[in-house]
């Protein structure tokens, strides 16, 4: 097996592991999640993610923005006919918030950001990865 190979996702027909159309909806799942739990809970995730700012009126409607944004791409992640696009404002807005979470390092707990940058990347992986697939498998390739 070749290094290419061994970093690839299955073909569609292979039952070897996760399919890139399960990855996509399961990216898209928690992108819904994550997305409605900013939007209606932006006090509680500003506790859980930066331990303050539960009632700070900025921070909060940050959140609510976050989660608006992540609604909007797992909404197209979701439904769709071309995920593509949604795939790629899904990497590009995990990337960015890994790295807002990496410079908050500087004067945030690292025991509360590690696990969002963490997190991010992950999901910016995942999205990348099934991306690729995408391309490669895309018909006249």
């Amino acid at each position: 097996m070749t290094v290419r190979q061994a970093h690839s996702l299955p073909d569609r027909n292979d039952d070897r592991g996760p399919r890139p159309d399960t990855m996509i909806t399961m990216l898209g799942l928690s992108k819904l999640f994550a997305g409605l739990t900013l939007v209606a809970l932006p006090g509680t995730m500003a506790q859980t993610w930066f331990g303050a700012g539960r009632n700070s009126p900025p921070l909060r409607i940050t959140l609510r923005s976050l989660g608006a944004r992540d609604l909007a791409i797992a909404a197209g992640l979701l439904t769709s006919t071309d995920r593509l696009p949604w795939l790629w404002a899904s990497v590009l807005a995990d990337s960015a918030d890994a790295s807002a979470s990496v410079i908050a390092l500087r004067v945030l707990p690292p025991t509360r950001l590690i696990p969002a940058v963490l997190l991010a990347l992950s999901a910016a992986t995942s999205g990348a990865i099934a991306a690729q697939h995408m391309v490669a498998t895309r018909p006249g390739r």
